[in-house]
């Protein structure tokens, strides 16, 4: 089953105090895409761009996945807005989120986000193999003991692969 992220998000909105288009407290929207947390208004003119502009979940309602969630720590408002600077994201919408700036900014994000997903898929994998490694630790090899516990030389066989 996979877990949800949405707790781990909310816990990130104190950094992120404010809508990161118009300043209003306390937003209750994000959209992972950019890892911004936007105000309900907001919100609802991000949707009005396209989820392949920008993708919105409410941070008490919507399920998160680990890749959302990671993009959101890894960006937030203040991470966005040194990328683009002082540019006004409340006008020009379409053309301010589809800028060559937000695009890099968007693509430096999945960069980092996939780095770090990888690197804990490693360390997931490494974990799971050590866990199968222990397990065989105890267990002991029949090497070349046969059925009835006698130690037999089965080098010569031709058929045996033991």
């Amino acid at each position: 089953m996979a877990t949800n992220y949405q707790h781990k998000v909310s816990q990130l909105l104190p950094d992120n105090p404010n809508c990161f288009d118009c300043g209003a407290k306390n937003p209750t929207w994000a959209t992972p895409t950019f890892g911004v947390f936007l105000c309900l208004e907001c919100a609802g003119d991000h949707r009005s761009l396209g989820t392949h502009i920008s993708f919105v979940r409410s941070v008490n309602l919507d399920n998160w996945t680990e890749r959302q969630y990671m993009r959101m720590k890894q960006g937030g408002n203040k991470a966005c807005r040194a990328a683009i600077g002082d540019v006004d994201t409340l006008n020009n919408r379409q053309d301010v989120y589809q800028s060559p700036t937000l695009t890099e900014y968007r693509s430096q994000l999945d960069q980092k986000v996939d780095s770090i997903l990888g690197a804990i898929a490693v360390v997931s994998k490494n974990r799971e193999m050590s866990r199968e490694a222990t397990r065989f630790e105890g267990a002991t090899s029949i090497g070349n003991t046969d059925v009835f516990g006698e130690q037999q030389d089965y080098s010569l066989c031709p058929c045996s692969i033991l």
